[in-house]
């Protein structure tokens, strides 16, 4: 769709069709668009992306951003139909941060889709992190642990609609599936032995790990770029974005967000104390996680490396990128 066929399609449909649940916007005051690369926490950037500044009037709804980006993309009608699954359990007013993705359905039947809401504060959720961000993690990670209490150690986990997606056959796919993507990766630039190390052996332990407690449903892609957050501190830090939630141990999303996604200096040096942010959280719900969390990083940060590579087999990461957070897995599985 070109660029001015788009503003035009929102400036004319956006009253009517923008926030359908909860509540109605009173005008779009104006949309401005520009085609732009997407750059995400690592310094990457992904294709096909599109910024939209919209500022909006809203009447009826509250605790939602006054300027939103919209990032524009494929593949999202399935995304859709996951995330409402999510939202056919969860009540987002159970869980203190949670939000739902407004527009969604409405953008993928226009064929180019909304990925995900943001503020638009400087692209502030899209810079590589540095110690100016941390309080932005602390909240963020604040948040994830609300999402990881909400049904923690639930008997009802692992069955019906909140059955795990691990199994022997999927954990054998998934392995097997790295192994071949590390192998083509060498065969054009050699990537170090320690990656191929962590893998070894890990199968079993992950199968061992599925049935053992404690779980939680987790969200799955719980990078920064999923959190609306307010520049100005003024309003509350929020998660959406769910279509890849699931049923794990919850150190699952604490791997993504701070093992797979940080350099290794940076990590080494703020990561533990971020920890630490996530596990008070989680003791305001009554639930002690300390000792067990640095048994699942020890299981969840070598499965990152497999998570990396499916991205890169699935074409959704470059390689320029899988070889940066691999090089930084590496380092991360020494640790943990």
């Amino acid at each position: 769709m070109e660029l001015a066929a788009l503003q035009a399609m929102l400036n004319a449909t956006m009253v009517e069709t923008m926030l359908a649940e909860g509540g109605t916007v009173a005008r779009v005051a104006g949309v401005r668009a520009r085609p732009a690369t997407f750059s995400f926490l690592s310094g990457g950037a992904s294709n096909n992306a599109l910024f939209l500044d919209l500022s909006i009037d809203y009447a009826g709804l509250t605790g939602l951003p006054d300027r939103l980006v919209l990032k524009a993309g494929r593949n999202v009608q399935g995304t859709a139909r996951r995330e409402a699954q999510f939202f056919a359990h969860v009540d987002p007013s159970a869980v203190p941060g949670v939000i739902r993705c407004y527009g969604r359905q409405w953008l993928a039947d226009q064929d180019f889709g909304l990925l995900l809401l943001e503020n638009a504060g400087e692209g502030l959720s899209y810079q590589g992190p540095d110690e100016s961000h941390l309080h932005l993690y602390a909240d963020a990670l604040r948040v994830l642990a609300n999402l990881h209490a909400w049904r923690w150690n639930d008997a009802a986990l692992g069955s019906g609609d909140f059955v795990t997606d691990w199994d022997e056959a999927f954990i054998a796919f998934a392995l097997d599936q790295a192994a071949s993507a590390l192998t083509a990766l060498g065969d054009s630039n050699p990537v170090r032995a320690d990656c191929a190390d962590a893998l070894d052996g890990l199968g079993p332990r992950l199968l061992a790990r599925v049935g053992a407690r404690p779980l939680c449903v987790t969200h799955g892609d719980a990078a920064l770029w999923n959190f609306v957050m307010d520049a100005s501190g003024e309003r509350p830090v929020r998660l959406l974005d769910f279509q890849l939630w699931g049923v794990h141990p919850p150190a699952w999303d604490v791997a993504y967000m701070l093992y797979a996604l940080w350099p290794t200096a940076l990590r080494r040096a703020h990561v533990p104390g971020l920890l630490d942010v996530y596990l008070a959280q989680l003791e305001t719900h009554g639930i002690d996680y300390g000792r067990d969390l640095e048994r699942d990083l020890g299981l969840m940060v070598p499965g990152m490396i497999e998570l990396t590579l499916a991205n890169l087999a699935l074409g959704l990461w470059p390689e320029e990128r899988v070889r940066e957070r691999l090089e930084w897995l590496a380092d991360a599985c020494e640790d943990v």
